[in-house]
C-alpha cells in the first residue's frame, strides 16, 4: 500500500483514495463487499418512519479493521448492482481465457475510503509487450472503472496499450492542403481558383 500524506492523498469526487499494488489475489484481498437495502431512518424513541419505496441504499459491510456497516449511496429501485469483486472477477476470466498466466499479472487497486468507487489496473507479463520499432517497448495493460453508489452507470473495463517509459511527444500533423480546382474562365477574370483553362472552341 502507497502512503500519502493527509494533504497530498489523492482523491476521487472528493474522497480520499487509497492504492495497493500486488497479486491478483492480494488485489482481492482489499476489495469490499456491498449490499443494496431499503431507504429508510431509524428514529429515536420508536417513532413511525416509512421505506422509501423509489430508492435503495448500499451499504458496505464490516471489513478489515471496520466492524460496522457504512452506508456510501442512496441508488434507484432500477439501479443494478455490480460489486468490485466481479468486475476483477470478469477482467481474471478474460485473462485465463486468453491463455495469460496470472501468477505474472501486475495489479493496481485505487479504492476510496469507504470503497465506493475504485479504478483498477491490470498489467500483464512482460511477454506481452512489443516494440514499434522506435526502442520504446510498450505493455499491455487492461483498466477496470466501477462505482457502487451510482456514479458511473455501468462498469467500464478498457483493453490499453500503454507506454512503459516516458511518453513520447506526439508530433504534429500538417493539415492537407488540396489543390484548388482549376477555372475554365478567362485567365483575365482575376479569380484565385488555381490555373486557369482556356475552354475548347469548336472550330480550332
Amino acid at each position: 500500500m502507497q502512503e500519502f500524506d493527509r494533504d497530498t492523498r489523492p482523491k476521487r469526487f472528493h474522497s480520499p483514495v487509497t492504492i495497493h499494488e500486488g497479486t491478483l489475489s492480494e488485489i482481492r484481498g482489499q476489495i469490499p463487499a456491498f449490499e443494496r437495502r431499503g431507504f429508510a431512518l431509524t428514529q429515536p424513541g420508536n417513532e413511525r418512519s416509512r421505506l422509501n419505496e423509489r430508492l435503495d441504499s448500499i451499504v458496505r459491510l464490516p471489513f478489515g479493521e471496520h466492524e460496522t456497516f457504512i452506508p456510501v449511496g442512496v441508488v434507484s429501485k432500477d439501479y443494478a448492482l455490480v460489486p468490485h469483486t466481479a468486475v476483477l472477477e470478469v477482467a481474471t476470466k478474460a485473462l485465463d481465457a486468453a491463455k495469460i498466466p496470472l501468477a505474472g499479472v501486475k495489479g493496481k487497486l485505487e479504492i476510496t475510503e469507504y470503497g465506493e468507487r475504485m479504478a483498477l489496473s491490470l498489467t500483464l507479463p512482460d511477454r506481452y509487450a512489443f516494440d514499434p520499432g522506435d526502442g520504446h517497448p510498450m505493455a499491455l495493460r487492461l483498466e477496470c472503472v466501477n462505482s457502487v453508489d451510482g456514479q458511473h452507470p455501468l462498469p467500464r473495463v478498457h483493453g490499453l496499450v500503454s507506454l512503459r517509459v516516458q511518453q513520447r511527444p506526439r508530433h504534429r500533423r500538417h493539415p492537407i492542403r488540396r489543390a484548388a480546382p482549376a477555372c475554365r474562365r478567362s485567365p483575365a477574370c482575376g479569380c484565385r481558383r488555381g490555373p486557369h483553362i482556356r475552354p475548347d472552341r469548336r472550330g480550332d
